[in-house]
């Protein structure tokens, strides 16, 4: 089953913000900071990303929702390829994508994230940025693959690191 036009460029602008994705192992500060000095929260943004790659990455095989928005905060709020984004706009992507998977659909994702860096702007308040490479397949076509560039703030409310705000943009020429 082929994804539809409107319904492909908006699920690959919504799986960009999704996608902190796997191949984050580690995280680096910056060279003035000792490495001792916030090394153990910038690694726990790291492992955020990384579990949230799992999440994604997982997703068509436990076609669930929450298993992916349980790693961004209630007032999530992303830019996209210019294209403003919410948490009810993911949930409401990510519902379509399980309504495809429950009807039979076969839909298969795969992420890379490269050149991470993640610094700390104190205890409760990080970022990451990040190069991002993303394809998504149904029933054995690609349909969406992009490369992108992403910078995202991440706030610690409690005892975890969430995704607060994303920016990811395709490199041009290669935006499908």
């Amino acid at each position: 089953m082929a994804l539809e036009g409107s319904f492909r460029a908006r699920l690959g602008l919504v799986l960009c913000a999704l996608l902190a994705l796997t191949g984050c192992a580690s995280a680096r500060g910056t060279a003035a900071e000792p490495a001792t000095d916030g090394a153990d929260e910038r690694f726990a943004i790291a492992r955020a990303i990384t579990d949230t790659a799992r999440a994604v990455t997982d997703f068509p095989r436990t076609a669930d929702p929450e298993s992916v928005l349980r790693f961004y905060t209630p007032d999530y709020d992303a830019i996209q390829d210019g294209d403003r984004q919410t948490l009810a706009d993911v949930r409401r992507l990510l519902e379509a994508l399980k309504v495809r998977i429950d009807s039979g659909a076969p839909i298969q994702m795969v992420a890379r994230t490269t050149n991470i860096r993640v610094d700390l702007v104190n205890a409760t308040t990080g970022w990451a940025t990040y190069d991002l490479v993303f394809a998504i397949a149904a029933g054995g076509q690609v349909a969406v693959q992009q490369r992108a560039r992403c910078s995202a703030l991440y706030r610690k409310p409690a005892d975890a690191w969430l995704v607060r705000h994303e920016h990811c943009s395709t490199q041009r020429g290669e935006r499908r």
